[in-house]
C-alpha cells in the first residue's frame, strides 16, 4: 500500500491503534523584524502503539477545531513518512474536553466510527513537545523565572513588577547621567550597608538600574579598561534591565498573565539578574528582589522630589531618609547623594578612530583651518621658522588649543553648554562666523532644539527642523525611540546616512528627552518632500562608555 492515499477517511483501512492528540502552546517565541514576538501553537497526531508523530501543524494562533480536524485528516490519509501506512484509528485520546466533544461531528461527517477519550496525555507526548520547543530554540536551553526563587512570593513579584513599571514610566536616566550614583541604604537587604545605584538609560542602548555592593566596585567601572571579565566585581555583577517579552523565562510569562502583574510597554518587562562569570549568572535572591522595589520605589522620587541643580550640570548634594511603600509593608530608606568621588582624571583617554581604505575626497575627514593651521605651524618649525610667541608657556597652550581644533573640540564644548544649562553660550557658538557652513546633525538639529526651548514650535523653530531632516532624515527614529540605538556606536559617520543619525542620538538623546514637547514635536515633523543633501564627509566616533 502507498504511503499517502487520496480516498476520504471513510473509505481508508482501520487501524488497530490509539492515536494522541496534543494541542498546546509552544515554549518558544517567533519574532519576525518590526513584528510583534509572538508564542506559536502545535497541533500533534501521535501513534500510541508504534510510538512515532504521524502528523503536526505549527499555528500562529490558537487552534481551531477545523485545523485540529485538517491536521488529523492528513495524519490518516499521508502519514509522515516512517510513522505508519494510511488508515483511521480504532481509538483517540484528546486531554481538552472541549476539543474531544467538538471533534465528534467531524467524524460523524467522515462516518469514522473512532472512540474518543478525554484523558490527560502521558509524560512521553510531552516529551516530544519539548523535544520540539528545543529544536526551534537552537538547543539554548529555559533561564530559570523568577518564581522559582526559594522564599519569592507572587506578593513580593507584584510588587516587584509594579515598582518596575512606575520605575520605567518615571524615566530616571532622563535626569541622571552614568556618574551620578546614589547611595541607598534599605533594611530589607539584610547587612545594613550603603549600596550604589546607577540609572541606566541616557545613552539609550539598555534601561534599568545597575547596582554596587561596594563604592570601590563603581569606581572601578570608570578607571578600569573595558574588560568586563577582569572587571566582574566580587559577589558578581548585579543588574535590572528592561526588555521585551521574548527575553523573560516562560514561568514568569505565564505567571504575569496569570496573576495580571504591571508592566510598563512592550519593551519594559524587567530582568533582574546577578551575572557571576563569563558564562555564570543567577537570578537574585528574595532579599535581593526586595532591595530592588524598595529601590525601584525610592529612586524616582528622589530625582523628582529632592534632587535639585546646582548650576553645574550636577545636583546638590543630599543626606536624608525617605519612606516607600513595598509589598512588605513601609520601608525606611536612607539616601545619600554623591554616593562617591569618581577620580575622572584617572579615565582612560578617547581613542579616535579615522577610516584607513576610503580615501576618496568625499570621505575625507572634515577640514578644519585652526587643525591645518597647526599641522602648517608644526612643519614649519621643523625646518627653523621662528615661534610667533616668544613666549614657551603661549607657545604650549597654543600647540594644546590646535590639538584640541583636531578633534572636532565645538562638537564637546556644545554638548557640556547643554549639559550645564548654559544655552546662550551654546547659541552663541553655534553662531560664530567660523561654523556659518556647519552642515552636521549635531549642529542643524541642536539648533532646532535650541530654537524650540525658547519659542516653542514657532515658525523659527519649525524652518530649523525643517533643515535638519532635510540634512538627515534618520535622527527623528532615534531620538523618539521608535529605533533601540545599537550597543556599539560606529566608529565612522557620514554626514546625512544612519551612522550620523547613531553618533547625534547617542549624545544629545537626553536633552531632547529632558525638553518638555520636545520628542512629541520632532515625532510630528515630517521631511521636506527634496531634502538637504550636504557633501557627504567623514568625522571620528569617540569611544565613550554608554550605558
Amino acid at each position: 500500500m502507498p504511503r499517502s492515499s487520496k480516498r476520504p477517511p471513510a473509505q481508508l483501512p482501520r487501524l488497530r491503534e490509539t492515536w494522541f492528540i496534543a494541542t498546546t502552546q509552544l515554549r518558544t517565541w517567533i519574532a519576525s523584524p518590526d513584528e510583534t514576538p509572538y508564542r506559536p501553537y502545535v497541533v500533534l497526531v501521535l501513534s500510541a502503539d508504534k510510538g512515532t508523530v504521524r502528523e503536526s501543524q505549527i499555528t500562529g494562533a490558537a487552534p481551531t477545531p477545523d485545523k485540529v480536524w485538517e491536521t488529523l485528516s492528513k495524519a490518516m490519509r499521508e502519514p509522515v513518512m516512517r510513522s505508519g501506512k494510511p488508515g483511521a484509528p480504532q481509538k483517540m485520546i484528546i486531554p481538552d474536553s472541549e476539543l474531544a466533544q467538538a471533534i465528534l461531528p467531524y467524524l460523524a461527517k467522515a462516518q469514522l466510527e473512532t472512540e474518543v477519550y478525554q484523558l490527560p496525555l502521558p509524560d512521553e507526548v510531552m516529551e516530544v513537545v519539548r523535544g520540539l520547543e528545543d529544536h526551534l530554540r537552537g538547543g539554548k536551553p529555559e533561564h530559570p523565572a523568577l518564581a522559582s526563587v526559594r522564599g519569592v512570593t507572587p506578593d513580593l513579584l507584584g510588587g516587584f513588577y509594579s515598582a518596575a513599571a512606575g520605575y520605567y514610566r518615571a524615566a530616571p536616566w532622563v535626569h541622571l547621567n552614568n556618574y551620578q550614583v546614589i547611595a541607598l541604604r534599605i533594611p530589607t537587604d539584610g547587612r545594613g550597608a550603603f549600596r550604589y545605584a546607577m540609572s541606566m538609560g541616557q545613552g539609550g542602548v539598555a534601561y534599568g538600574l545597575a547596582k554596587y555592593l561596594r563604592w570601590e566596585d563603581v569606581v572601578s567601572q570608570f578607571i578600569e579598561d573595558d574588560r568586563p571579565n577582569e572587571m566582574l566585581p566580587p559577589g558578581g555583577l548585579h543588574s535590572l534591565f528592561f526588555g521585551d517579552i521574548t527575553q523573560v523565562p516562560f514561568d514568569d510569562v505565564e505567571a504575569i498573565d496569570k496573576f495580571q502583574w504591571e508592566i510598563a510597554g512592550p519593551e519594559a518587562y524587567p530582568i533582574p539578574f546577578v551575572v557571576l562569570g563569563s558564562e555564570e549568572a543567577r537570578r537574585p535572591s528574595r532579599e535581593e528582589l526586595h532591595w530592588y522595589e524598595a529601590a525601584l520605589r525610592a529612586i524616582p522620587v528622589i530625582v523628582h522630589d529632592h534632587l535639585k541643580p546646582n548650576g553645574r550640570g550636577d545636583y546638590e548634594p543630599i543626606e536624608m531618609r525617605l519612606d516607600v511603600l513595598t509589598s512588605a509593608g513601609t520601608v525606611a530608606v536612607d539616601v545619600k547623594y554623591p554616593a562617591g568621588e569618581i577620580p575622572l582624571a584617572e579615565q582612560p583617554a578617547q581613542r579616535m578612530m579615522w577610516s584607513e581604505d576610503d580615501e576618496s575626497e568625499e570621505n575625507a575627514p572634515v577640514f578644519d583651518r585652526r587643525a591645518m593651521e597647526g599641522v602648517m605651524r608644526r612643519a614649519g618649525k621643523r625646518v627653523g621658522a621662528r615661534s610667533q610667541w616668544g613666549d614657551p608657556k603661549m607657545e604650549r597652550a597654543q600647540d594644546l588649543m590646535y590639538r584640541a581644533f583636531n578633534q572636532g573640540i565645538r562638537y564637546l564644548l556644545l554638548a557640556l553648554l547643554l549639559e550645564i544649562g548654559r544655552e546662550d553660550e551654546a547659541a552663541e557658538l553655534m553662531q560664530a562666523k567660523d561654523y556659518a557652513d556647519e552642515w552636521s546633525a549635531v549642529w542643524l538639529y541642536t539648533r532646532a532644539l535650541l530654537e524650540f526651548r525658547r519659542r516653542g514650535a514657532s515658525a523659527r523653530a519649525n524652518k530649523a527642523l525643517a533643515v535638519a531632516l532635510g540634512q538627515n532624515p534618520h535622527v527623528p527614529a532615534y531620538l523618539t525611540g521608535k529605533r533601540r540605538l545599537p550597543s556599539r556606536r560606529p566608529p565612522l559617520i557620514g554626514m546625512g546616512n544612519e551612522d550620523e543619525a547613531i553618533a547625534y542620538a547617542s549624545e544629545y538623546l537626553n536633552h531632547w528627552r529632558s525638553t518638555p514637547g520636545a520628542v512629541e514635536w520632532l515625532s510630528a515633523a515630517k521631511p521636506p518632500s527634496k531634502p538637504t543633501r550636504a557633501k557627504a564627509r567623514r568625522s571620528p566616533v569617540r569611544s565613550r562608555k554608554k550605558r
